[in-house]
């Protein structure tokens, strides 16, 4: 451990997710899954001292911000908060060099610190980045462990920061309550009766994977994987995104169930399976724990959920019965995924679920623009690793925007933006024909050959 022992200021468990991300970081020991990026314009004139300071006091104010992680010969891993860190900051003036310079240094900055593994022994696990391009106008980097935090959180350290620098440039004093304790939160983990009746029953016979590989043949998921991504975003038109909220209010669907049952649709599809699961991002805050939406820590977790392809029912009805599944979950929320594999019952290596899903109802983006302070924020990017072949994104921004990451052993980008293009047309056919069988609604779709998946893990 690279903590001295005066320099302890507590010890806590991990959270469900968090054990998950541990594991997941130790076995891809040469990638950089977890890493985390958010990267915007500050497009102002910035004092860069006063914001570093800024930084420096929420860090101190937050204690997700200056811990590491334990594991060697420990019963169970431990996150371990210091009291004191050094916050690893970058500034560089690049006021004098040529446009197109000054461009090409900040992508290969972006590479370089997206590539750079954090140390999990070795806190903070954080690194900032602020380059001067013009004399009003900054590129800034926040680089993160996805351990540490989740969507809900990044908003919240980004505020923290905004305000405090408001108050040291304008020379008031800055003292807010420190973040809520998660002690809470951890008290109600306790308190949970297990799951492990619910969810036995729930992946009785799981098939042994969902392979996404639709032309690589006779590999297994190590030999397809690259860790090298491709991500694309994809708008739906005005008229598109709002067909498909109007079915959601009139069927008294959400929103982000409708898109999720498209993608589960569209898996069942791609697969040729008709028993496929993803995993579900949940938020992972019960809203019976005070103050919840104001911790900062990581409170997410990613729960399999079976989706079966059933040709003859119609999709309005299908996915009653898919939101149905979603809301059961969501009482079950806090079960560790390394549980799930065992009371699955699969084989070593075998994944529960290869694609991902998530719904930021609140994307960071806009929370970072929409924030009352004398920082113009534009031009926000966030760039994430799961370390799962397929991610996808869904959120109400410009409507519904979707977007996809890919593991480039598994799509080629043409592959990745037909999966796209097919997603945006089978939403389409779902919210102008709710009640077509699904076998009528997928019947346009362009699906890649089909393949013998035996040979997959």
């Amino acid at each position: 451990m690279n903590i001295g022992r005066e320099n302890i200021e507590a010890v806590e468990r991990l959270t469900p997710l968090q054990e998950g991300m541990l594991f997941q970081s130790l076995a891809s020991a040469s990638s950089n899954v977890y890493c985390e990026q958010l990267a915007c314009t500050i497009d102002s004139s910035l004092d860069p001292d006063a914001f570093e300071e800024a930084w420096h006091a929420a860090v101190a104010a937050i204690p997700a911000l200056r811990s590491a992680f334990v594991w060697e010969r420990q019963k169970n891993p431990l996150q371990i908060v210091a009291r004191e860190v050094q916050l690893p900051w970058t500034y560089v003036d690049w006021r004098d060099l040529p446009e197109q310079d000054r461009k090409t240094k900040w992508a290969t900055v972006l590479e370089e610190q997206v590539a750079q593994r954090f140390d999990l022994n070795r806190p903070p696990l954080i690194r900032c980045v602020l380059a001067r391009c013009q004399d009003d106008l900054y590129k800034f980097v926040f680089n993160f462990h996805h351990i540490l935090l989740d969507g809900w959180s990044v908003p919240l350290v980004m505020d923290r920061v905004f305000k405090a620098y408001c108050a040291i440039t304008s020379g008031l004093p800055f003292e807010p309550d420190p973040p809520p304790s998660i002690s809470a939160y951890r008290q109600w983990l306790d308190s949970r009766p297990s799951s492990e009746a619910f969810w036995r029953e729930e992946l009785v016979d799981l098939p042994s994977g969902s392979p996404l590989s639709f032309a690589v043949r006779g590999a297994n998921r190590p030999g397809i994987e690259t860790t090298a991504y491709h991500e694309t975003c994809l708008s739906l038109s005005a008229d598109a995104a709002a067909a498909v909220q109007k079915l959601s209010r009139s069927a008294g669907l959400t929103l982000a169930s409708v898109v999720e049952g498209a993608v589960a649709i569209l898996l069942c599809r791609y697969t040729g399976k008709n028993d496929t699961t993803i995993g579900t991002v949940v938020s992972g805050r019960p809203p019976d724990v005070p103050d919840v939406d104001r911790m900062v820590g990581m409170f997410i977790n990613t729960l399999p959920i079976r989706a079966e392809y059933r040709p003859d029912i119609a999709v309005f009805d299908w996915l009653r019965t898919f939101q149905n599944k979603l809301s059961l979950l969501q009482s079950h929320a806090e079960t560790p995924l390394a549980n799930l594999r065992f009371w699955a019952n699969l084989p070593a290596e075998t994944s529960l679920f290869e694609t991902i899903f998530g719904f930021e109802n609140y994307p960071i983006d806009e929370s970072l623009t929409d924030q009352e302070n004398e920082l113009r924020i534009r031009d926000v990017q966030v760039s994430e690793n799961t370390g799962y072949p397929l991610t996808i994104i869904g959120s109400p921004q410009h409507g519904l925007t979707l977007r996809a990451i890919a593991d480039q052993g598994y799509f080629s980008r043409a592959e990745l933006d037909r999966f796209l293009d097919n997603l945006e047309q089978l939403l389409g056919r779902i919210a102008t024909s709710p009640e077509m069988p699904l076998s009528e609604c997928c019947d346009f779709l362009e699906i890649p050959v089909s393949v013998d998946f035996s040979d997959f893990v």
